[in-house]
């Protein structure tokens, strides 16, 4: 909520209560579902990290042997995703 907020006077001087109340508790609910959204995007990005770091391992210990018979790119490609799925529990 970046735009300006403005509330009605109260009768006694002051604002509205109401108002004032109504408006805390939409910046409330605001803010929560943005720190849930926020969490969410850090568990996104943790398991992300978990991948890679599986990727990079598997990338780092892994060799693949080319020769004339699989040297085409399906051969090849089959290969890399046999890694791919050890090391990413079945995930690609």
């Amino acid at each position: 909520m970046g735009e300006e907020k403005s509330f009605k006077k109260s009768a006694f001087g002051g604002f509205n209560r109401k108002d004032v109340i109504e408006y805390i508790e939409q910046l409330m609910a605001q803010l929560e579902a943005e720190r849930a959204e926020s969490r969410r995007k850090d568990e996104r990005i943790s398991d992300l990290e978990r991948k890679l770091s599986k990727y990079e391992e598997a990338c780092a210990t892994s060799t693949f042997e080319i020769t004339e018979d699989s040297a085409d790119s399906e051969g090849v490609l089959a290969q890399i995703d046999a890694i791919l799925l050890k090391y990413l529990g079945g995930e690609a």
